[in-house]
């Protein structure tokens, strides 16, 4: 979709939101919830896309855009729903502390 879109910036975001994950998988507090904050601003801005300017995309870029909605979507349900994964953030950060 980068690709086809010509988004330069994407490639910023995408290394960005790598950075973020990496302190995710550290346990680190503030950075599940930028990552939340992350994904939900992309789901409203890609339906909001989707819906204002659906007449001038192309098919395949409409397409795209709701299945990264959805899969964007995933990511901070789950990561606030999951016990599991609070566990594992919890352990984290107690033994980051160490």
């Amino acid at each position: 979709m980068v690709i086809i879109a010509r988004d330069k910036w994407a490639i910023g975001r995408i290394l960005l939101t790598i950075v973020v994950m990496y302190f995710v998988l550290q346990g680190r507090q503030w950075a599940k919830w930028l990552l939340t904050g992350i994904c939900s601003f992309l789901v409203i801005i890609l339906m909001a896309m989707v819906l204002l300017l659906s007449s001038k995309l192309s098919v395949i870029l409409i397409v795209g855009s709701l299945m990264m909605a959805i899969l964007s979507s995933i990511i901070p349900i789950y990561m606030i729903s999951s016990r599991d994964l609070a566990h594992y953030f919890s352990w984290k950060r107690q033994n980051y502390s160490q």
